[in-house]
């Protein structure tokens, strides 16, 4: 009866740990997420998108209108890489906070 007990105890604990994680990952991904919707409505906004070269322009239009794809997603509908895509992400927050 005790060994039941702590197994049912360390499986809710293994649970209940993996329900955070997963809760603590698609807050960080929502803030991301506005993060850079809000640099690309800034730079619309301001200067327009058509007067970022070719390959930010295309990735703000797709990240504007996929907005709810992951990273991998949004990579593959580009044709690039993960990383290729994040380091085009943060250029274009950083070109928004320049033009703050």
């Amino acid at each position: 009866k005790i060994t039941d007990t702590v197994i049912n105890k360390q499986f809710s604990n293994n649970v209940n740990r993996q329900k955070n994680c997963d809760i603590a990952n698609v807050n960080k991904q929502i803030v991301a997420n506005e993060k850079y919707l809000n640099a690309i409505e800034i730079i619309s906004s301001t200067i327009g998108l058509s007067s970022l070269d070719a390959e930010l322009e295309k990735t703000a239009k797709m990240k504007k209108e996929f907005f709810e794809d992951t990273l991998s997603e949004l990579a593959e509908r580009l044709g690039v890489t993960k990383s290729c895509l994040n380091h085009r992400l943060r250029k274009l927050v950083q070109i928004a906070e320049e033009l703050k």
